[in-house]
């Protein structure tokens, strides 16, 4: 809970390279005195500790704040409206410091609702005015804020948004119309939905995009699936939901996590909290959790996103006698963590939803850019008072290991954001181990301590040994004695000779050998004989390995 300012209705979280994440909200009023409307942004590490937290403001214009994106470098985009009715765009690196900030003109009424990014453009979806209607836009920039190109498209007709897929369209959203454009802005198909009112963005899966929609009660929605051109796939159950908009996001599986506000009354006092649902790929509901945080107010604005390695985090405010944001994280291995409830509500199944094609008329438009705003940040004491304090987990590896040709083992973690404790002291992350020995470790992250045993034996290192199939002691100078060979260093070496009825007739021991074909100065006729060779060499100083190869050899003189 971050009780420090009080916020308004637009909530923005977006996920970061590094495994944090940052929020952003407008502020209810002013910070600091004389300055117009401003709104903050906040970094979390993965451990969602506070990095930093900064108010943006300027005494000249308001700042309206309506989404955030991080691109891939970790570089912060917020997007909203100024108090002078453009449209602008602030960038801020990876440490809160200010890039650039640029204001986009196109008509006396422009307004952001989403901002995106894929590769090197920036895509913000909007509205502006035109000749007395309000229409959507479609404005891509480049990296530094430089106009690529825009479209003018549909007339608005309520709430909107737009995202990129991983092709490069773009899935917008005008009201109750969700449409595809091309990577150039290009319309490539249309639909109007009815007898439902979509409540959420879509959202881009494998083959298509998912929806929420109001299920024709006033606290139930559910989610659809639509095909790549938009056609109905098919709708979840209906889901508890008391928020108006919902949000939804994709987990690494291809599980569906719909967001919103579950209604609880107990006798008059009724609260809303918030709410996770998680569905399957068709729709079908895996879980579903209530969080009983129900003594702060009513829940409304639900924001989420889903990261590969913390699981959920889910973004809102609190609307009591005050308006407060909060952020919520469910990890995969804290599951529902310490407020966490799980629901089971049913309901009558929804109306069915209706498509109709829809044309999509797109013009031309330009915005012009403008970049002589003036705007200031300054550090703000944002840092989120935890409600509860989750259990650590706990969770004990065994790693045994044979260590071949080598005394010594690399020990490496697969956890960002760790501390290491050994049971020697050691505090380091990655270590060389010497074998044979046997070593302890806690990797400690954020919520769970993974204690590892570590034992380690030494493996037998292979010597290979090339024994010739045949020699010839003629005295020619030319293979004339038998000779092995080998990678590494005989320490002792045991050579036997036998005959076809398994006489010993020779034996040799000694660090090498060299056999003339001759037993006590007399030699052996030409033919096959079965030598057994017992050899050792040293792995490491102090330290032997053994190992015994057989096989034939002829004299041929």
């Amino acid at each position: 809970m971050m009780d420090q300012v009080e916020t308004w209705n637009n909530s923005s979280i977006a996920d970061c390279p590094d495994q944090g994440f940052v929020i952003a909200n407008d502020l209810d009023r002013p910070f600091t005195d004389g300055a117009k409307h401003s709104f903050f942004l906040v970094k979390y590490d993965s451990c969602a500790q506070v990095e930093w937290s900064r108010l943006f403001e300027s005494d000249n214009f308001g700042l309206f704040i309506q989404d955030i994106a991080v691109s891939p470098a970790g570089e912060i985009f917020a997007t909203g409206a100024t108090g002078l009715q453009d449209v602008f765009v602030l960038k801020v690196d990876v440490s809160g410091e200010i890039d650039w900030l640029y204001a986009y003109h196109t008509s006396d009424y422009d307004r952001s609702y989403t901002i995106d990014i894929l590769d090197d453009k920036l895509m913000l979806f909007g509205n502006y005015l035109a000749q007395a209607e309000s229409r959507n836009y479609v404005l891509v920039t480049d990296m530094d804020g430089g106009v690529r190109w825009s479209r003018s498209y549909a007339v608005q007709d309520g709430d909107g948004g737009a995202a990129y897929a991983s092709d490069g369209s773009i899935i917008a959203r005008n009201g109750n119309m969700i449409y595809q454009l091309d990577p150039m802005g290009n319309p490539r198909w249309g639909n109007q939905y009815s007898d439902a009112a979509l409540t959420s963005l879509p959202v881009a899966m494998e083959n298509g995009y998912v929806a929420s929609f109001n299920g024709g009660e006033s606290n139930q929605q559910f989610v659809t699936k639509l095909g790549p051109n938009g056609a109905i796939e098919w709708q979840s159950e209906a889901l508890p939901a008391s928020y108006v908009q919902s949000d939804l996001a994709i987990t690494m599986d291809g599980d569906i996590v719909f967001a919103n506000t579950y209604t609880a009354t107990e006798g008059e006092v009724s609260s809303a909290m918030p709410m996770l649902t998680l569905l399957s790929d068709k729709g079908q509901i895996r879980a579903q959790y209530q969080f009983e945080l129900s003594e702060f107010g009513r829940f409304t604005d639900p924001a989420c996103t889903v990261n590969p390695e913390n699981g959920i985090t889910l973004k809102g405010k609190y609307e009591n006698e005050f308006s407060y944001d909060y952020v919520l994280r469910i990890t995969p291995d804290t599951a529902l963590g310490c407020v966490g409830v799980p629901l089971a509500v049913s309901f009558d199944a929804p109306p069915a939803l209706k498509q109709a094609p829809l044309n999509i008329a797109v013009g031309p438009l330009d915005f012009e850019r403008t970049d002589t705003f003036h705007i200031a940040y300054q550090d703000i004491d944002l840092n989120a008072w935890a409600f509860c304090g989750n259990t650590r987990g706990e969770e004990f590896l065994t790693i045994d290991s044979l260590v071949a040709c080598a005394d010594t083992f690399l020990f490496t973690s697969p956890y960002e954001e760790a501390t290491y404790e050994w049971s020697d002291g050691s505090m380091e992350a990655g270590r060389v181990l010497k074998a044979p020995g046997k070593y302890e470790v806690d990797v400690i992250t954020c919520n769970k301590t993974y204690h590892y045993d570590i034992n380690l034996d030494l493996g037998k290192c292979p010597c290979p040994l090339f024994v010739p199939n045949a020699f010839s002691p003629n005295g020619d100078g030319v293979n004339d004695v038998l000779e092995l060979f080998a990678d590494c260093l005989f320490q002792d070496f045991d050579l036997k000779i036998f005959n076809r009825w398994g006489e010993m007739l020779y034996q040799v021991s000694g660090p090498t050998v060299n056999w003339d074909g001759t037993i006590n100065g007399q030699r052996l006729p030409n033919g096959v004989y079965v030598y057994a060779i017992d050899y050792s060499w040293e792995i490491y100083p102090g330290f032997l390995r053994e190992e015994i190869a057989t096989g034939t050899v002829a004299i041929m003189r």
